[in-house]
């Protein structure tokens, strides 16, 4: 056991698809594989490491549980550089004179070394306790009498306002600015969709700017390396998660694309990238899975969906009288592309369930009372 020699480290759970759960305001960096260690008190010697902005996470692919290192235990490393051999070793340095050394038999020492030496200096854990203790100071105050009536709220309304456009464009400013204030970021994301909790009225605006931000550590190729369509399919499974359940438990691979490709802003990927990363969702034991329908359409469904599932919703309904409809009709009733929905029609007219008219307004279903 890693903490019978480690007092430092910790467990914790993961998500479904297997990743480590983030905390609020933590942001994923670079994942780093085959990387060796003999002081973690481990017969495994094929750890996986995730860098990021507050920890440092290492999972030996046995369980579903990761070891983690609050990155304000470490002190300093040691990179073993010199001018006559390269090794693949840093050590690390931690509280009460502990040392732990870890090889990268992976490669990518030198940005592990990198993004390692750039989250000590911004120290982003300090800065969300600042932050939190300003939340809280901020709501003791929030009703004082400098803030009561109208023009107290229009003055506090403005000064949130000056804080947030301040925030945003010493992000936006250039790459490192951004990566530095990432955690600002995600925690002002999280926020906003607290807000919304408590204020019906504006959840659907809020929700699309929560959206345009978009995922707070997208994988990316130079984060992930090889390790990249793993980590995609990964991630895929995390963030649509909750949006399969609420399309009925399928959805087809355009919209999945156009979604996901969305919530990462400008770190797009590729179609192929897409592809790939879900034909690995069964590989990884994933709760969900690709699938080509006869017609060639390919959809993204979870793995205790079946066709029955798409029948109970027509049969439901026929019963309500839905009838006659159109693809596009069912596709803006249930949420879904006009693709599938007209793949739903033709599943249900195979069935018996419905039956068809074939006219010059297009294609129209119609309850099918002669079975």
């Amino acid at each position: 056991n890693m903490n019978d020699r480690y007092n430092c480290f910790k467990q914790t759970e993961t998500s479904i698809s297997g990743r480590p759960i983030l905390l609020e305001g933590e942001v994923e960096i670079s994942v780093h594989q085959n990387v060796r260690s003999s002081d973690l008190g481990s017969s495994c010697q094929n750890w996986l490491v995730r860098l990021t902005n507050y920890r440092l996470l290492l999972h030996d692919g046995n369980d579903q549980l990761h070891w983690y290192l609050p990155l304000d235990f470490v002190l300093g490393y040691d990179a073993h550089k010199t001018w006559f051999l390269k090794s693949n070793k840093v050590t690390l340095k931690i509280r009460d004179n502990e040392n732990i050394n870890i090889s990268f038999d992976g490669g990518r020492k030198d940005m592990f070394i990198q993004n390692l030496s750039q989250c000590l200096q911004n120290k982003a854990w300090e800065r969300l306790n600042e932050d939190t203790t300003a939340v809280v100071e901020t709501e003791e105050t929030l009703f004082s009498t400098r803030n009561a009536g109208i023009s107290g709220l229009l003055r506090y309304r403005e000064e949130r306002n000056k804080e947030v456009n301040s925030n945003l464009e010493e992000a936006f400013s250039d790459l490192k600015a951004l990566m530095s204030n990432a955690s600002e970021m995600v925690t002002l994301a999280e926020k906003l969709q607290a807000y919304t909790a408590k204020n019906k009225d504006e959840q659907d605006e809020v929700n699309n700017m929560i959206f345009d931000i978009g995922l707070a550590s997208p994988v990316t190729k130079q984060s992930a390396g090889n390790l990249f369509h793993v980590e995609l399919s990964r991630q895929i499974c995390e963030f649509f998660e909750d949006k399969l359940d609420l399309a009925g438990g399928i959805m087809a691979l355009t919209d999945v694309y156009c979604i996901y490709n969305r919530a990462r802003g400008t770190a797009l990927i590729s179609p192929d990238d897409l592809y790939r990363a879900c034909l690995l969702f069964e590989q990884l034991n994933l709760p969900m899975m690709l699938r080509k329908f006869d017609s060639g359409l390919l959809v993204v469904q979870t793995t205790n969906y079946n066709d029955d599932l798409l029948c109970e919703r027509i049969n439901m309904l026929v019963e309500q009288d839905m009838f006659p409809m159109t693809a596009m009709d069912l596709g803006t009733r249930l949420q879904m592309s006009l693709t599938l929905a007209q793949h739903v029609l033709l599943k249900a007219e195979e069935r018996g369930i419905l039956c068809r008219d074939d006219s010059f307004e297009g294609l129209v279903f119609y309850q099918n009372i002669f079975l």
